[in-house]
């Protein structure tokens, strides 16, 4: 049976939350799935405010692969970049040396 687009955009934009927040649980976040759904729609959550902000940039970060998969562009600094917006670093981040 063929998906409608209103039920593929609802599945792409599900599969991106729960992306976004078992990623970022494995980093120790601990904001729960209900949260960071709360968080994408512009909620603050008292106290959270560092989870928040990687949850952000995550999502950031999401949207950025998609663009750079259509262009089928992928460059070191494209990696650095995406881990700066995860990080939320408005610069790419340098590698660690130790």
């Amino acid at each position: 049976m063929p998906l409608t687009p209103c039920v593929l955009a609802r599945l792409k934009e599900t599969s991106r939350i729960i992306t976004t927040h078992y990623s970022t649980v494995i980093e120790g976040n601990r904001l729960t799935e209900r949260e960071v759904r709360e968080v994408l729609k512009g909620q603050a959550i008292q106290g959270r405010e560092r989870d928040e902000k990687e949850v952000k940039g995550y999502f950031r970060a999401l949207d950025e692969v998609a663009v750079l998969t259509k262009k089928h562009i992928v460059t070191e600094t494209n990696i650095q970049t995406l881990h700066g917006l995860i990080i939320g670093k408005n610069t790419p981040p340098a590698y660690r040396t130790e």
